[in-house]
């Protein structure tokens, strides 16, 4: 009887718990519908990450995410450490999640934004948690915003010149599959982008993180012999669902 009392103590502690991230991803004013247990991953500054009304007037949705990132801005857990892997992010990272999916984010690259090659500058990825390496990124440069999967395939989908100073929506439907039923499929302003099939990921779960990864700092210092420049971007109706439909955001 003990035990069982024990038992529903630590469920009900549990159940609390996950109703309360619940709970705060809505009333902080952003609804990441189809996620859940959202976080911080290893930036913890003021100005790195902020929940914001949209500055721009044009988002989908009244409340956005402002993601900075400045100089130096590393950090490290029990099992990794940004400052000693030449890497700086501001990021947020989700739940597990396998199978078929739809996601859906809207982002806006201001007009003072600089691309900084050749760090790489990483805006979303989705990584395998097994091995603990990206299924895809989505990086930034001067060829403009792209997705990049292992080993060395690119497919462009924003052209540089056509970047900043707007919002785009991306939408993505996969099947996350390490055999001949893994697919992808993308969309960029409701133009369809990608549709391939192959292998998307090595393993199950995978993880979505979003926000500004940079890697190979240094290299910017040894290449202009400046410091490397502050970056921010903006994130809109951050949304995962099984079907198309169950993206549209929620205006409440």
């Amino acid at each position: 009887m003990v035990f069982m009392s024990t038992q529903r103590l630590m469920e009900s502690a549990i159940l609390i718990a996950l109703l309360f991230l619940m709970v705060s991803c809505v009333s902080s004013g952003v609804d990441r519908s189809g996620f859940f247990g959202a976080h911080r991953s290893l930036n913890n500054t003021s100005y790195g990450y902020k929940i914001i009304d949209d500055p721009t007037g044009i988002s989908p949705v009244p409340k956005i995410e402002r993601f900075e990132v400045r100089a130096g801005d590393c950090s490290s857990n029990a099992n990794w450490s940004d400052c000693t892997n030449d890497r700086e992010r501001s990021e947020i990272s989700t739940n597990n999640h396998s199978g078929e999916n739809w996601y859906t984010w809207s982002i806006y690259f201001p007009e003072n934004f600089k691309t900084i090659d050749p760090v790489i500058v990483v805006a979303g990825q989705f990584l395998d948690v097994r091995s603990n390496s990206s299924a895809f990124l989505f990086r930034v440069d001067e060829d403009g915003y792209s997705l990049f999967k292992k080993p060395m395939d690119y497919y462009y989908l924003i052209e540089p010149e056509d970047l900043k100073g707007k919002w785009h929506k991306i939408e993505m439907h996969v099947n996350w599959s390490n055999s001949s039923d893994g697919f992808l499929k993308i969309w960029v302003n409701g133009v369809k982008e990608i549709d391939k099939k192959f292998e998307t990921a090595a393993h199950q779960p995978v993880i979505f993180k979003y926000g500004i990864y940079r890697m190979n700092v240094s290299d910017y210092q040894d290449t202009y012999g400046t410091d490397i420049p502050t970056q921010v971007v903006y994130y809109a109706n951050v949304r995962k669902a099984k079907t198309r439909e169950g993206l549209s955001p929620s205006m409440n």
